[in-house]
């Protein structure tokens, strides 16, 4: 296990080095986007045939962008599904592609579903200073894929899927 703080400067050529001196089959990256990439490219310099994992917070269309041939094969949580035929998030993806001229990462769909709770909770309460509590009462709250779950002290719970990087772009995990 290597920790960096990113703020820092981190070496990613020196956590790469640790991270593959205990010859590991994979290498998972808790990290942002950039910082993943980075430890991606200099592992697979490394050890080309070390396999590669990523946190949600990496998978966003920057990590391809920003990784290349590195992140060919990276195994990646989402707390989105890209390919969900529902009607609701594929209206939801429309309604991005027009206005952003861009694909939603989970960024975009976090926050949706977050503005959302927070507009239903002050319509619930019409009170600034209640809105946690109404927040909170609402429970289990329906999102762009499906229900959010708010425990009572406001920590979420929700489907989790796995993609990997495959061609230069994100696909369901097999």
């Amino acid at each position: 296990m290597e920790r960096f703080k990113s703020t820092e400067d981190p070496d990613h050529a020196a956590i790469a080095k640790r991270l593959v001196n205990g010859d590991p089959q994979m290498v998972l990256t808790v990290a942002s986007t950039a910082d993943c990439a980075l430890i991606a490219q200099r592992v697979k310099t490394l050890k080309p045939g070390v396999r590669m994992a990523g946190s949600a917070w990496a998978s966003t269309e920057r990590l391809i962008e920003l990784g290349g041939a590195a992140v060919e094969g990276m195994l990646v949580e989402q707390y989105f599904d890209r390919f969900d035929p529902a009607p609701r998030f594929q209206a939801f993806l429309q309604a991005y592609r027009k206005r952003f001229k861009a694909e939603p990462g989970f960024g975009a769909v976090l926050a949706h579903d977050a503005a959302s709770m927070v507009i239903a909770g002050l319509q619930k309460t019409g009170q600034a200073a209640e809105l946690k509590s109404a927040i909170l009462g609402l429970g289990k709250w329906e999102g762009v894929q499906g229900p959010v779950v708010l425990d009572p002290m406001g920590d979420v719970s929700r489907v989790v899927h796995f993609g990997v990087v495959k061609n230069g772009a994100f696909a369901n995990a097999e």
